[in-house]
């Protein structure tokens, strides 16, 4: 699985949000690098959790920010957002019964959605 790095192509016309999808992808290169390489058998739960933790707070500012500019598809990308929460957790339990492919599958979705959800749904808020 490919590191994701921060590129200004990522950055929409917000500087919160920017210095919070960065944080969401170091997050979640942690993660790629714990369930790869395994140097503690519990670190890669910690790393969901903490994944899981940041995405929530993100979400939420990101949808006071669509609220506050009037943003008239904040239900459809809200419910994207609950979407990827939920994979989150399914990663959780895959992790917690140690299936490591199937994670590994779960981890590359969810790498290329947050990619695909900043590129094309988050860059609509603030054109």
């Amino acid at each position: 699985m490919p590191r994701i790095d921060w590129s200004e192509m990522y950055a929409i016309n917000n500087q919160v949000i920017n210095s919070q999808h960065k944080k969401l992808f170091s997050i979640l290169n942690r993660l790629q690098h714990d369930v790869t390489g395994k140097d503690d058998e519990r670190s890669y739960i910690i790393a969901v959790e903490r994944l899981w933790s940041y995405a929530n707070y993100h979400f939420l500012e990101e949808e006071r920010l669509m609220a506050e500019v009037g943003f008239t598809e904040i239900y459809r990308h809200t419910q994207e957002h609950r979407l990827f929460t939920q994979k989150l957790t399914h990663l959780k339990e895959l992790l917690e019964l140690d299936q490591t492919e199937r994670s590994k599958e779960l981890i590359e979705f969810l790498s290329n959605w947050i990619l695909q959800h900043i590129m094309i749904e988050d860059k609509k808020i603030l054109p």
